[in-house]
């Protein structure tokens, strides 16, 4: 039977790696879709084609572009993530995985996403958000 001082050891030790993902992973709550899609740069839907890790440690993801909610995307879309794009909150992309991602335009004209900056509500309410700013914008 393990002793209380070693569960309370690793017990401590737990918290402290959940509390170091939490602190490097400190995302904003949006309240809505319409919030979310406001401050990202593009919001769409596609199918992952490619994966690979840069010698900087991103990982760049080829998406083939399905459906765009909001921004300018060509057809095929490289989107960075990982340390080097949005901190140490990456998101693990796989090829053929169908994707639902919001993007940030980098400085350099790149896109790149992360675990702070994917979707946090379901498709279909950023559809009816884009829908609802369409109608409201004629």
């Amino acid at each position: 039977m393990p002793s209380r001082a070693g569960a309370f050891a690793v017990s401590a030790v737990l918290l402290s790696l959940v509390a170091g993902v939490a602190q490097a992973c400190d995302c904003t709550r949006f309240r809505s879709p319409t919030e979310q899609m406001t401050r990202s740069d593009a919001v769409f839907r596609g199918r992952v084609l490619k994966v690979r890790r840069l010698a900087d440690g991103r990982v760049v993801s080829t998406i083939a572009v399905a459906e765009i909610l909001k921004g300018k995307l060509p057809r095929l879309v490289d989107v960075a993530n990982g340390p080097s794009a949005d901190g140490a909150c990456g998101l693990s992309l796989r090829q053929g995985d169908v994707v639902s991602l919001a993007a940030r335009r980098d400085a350099d004209g790149g896109w790149s996403t992360g675990a702070c900056t994917r979707l946090q509500f379901p498709w279909e309410a950023f559809r009816q958000a884009a829908r609802a700013d369409r109608a409201a914008s004629w």
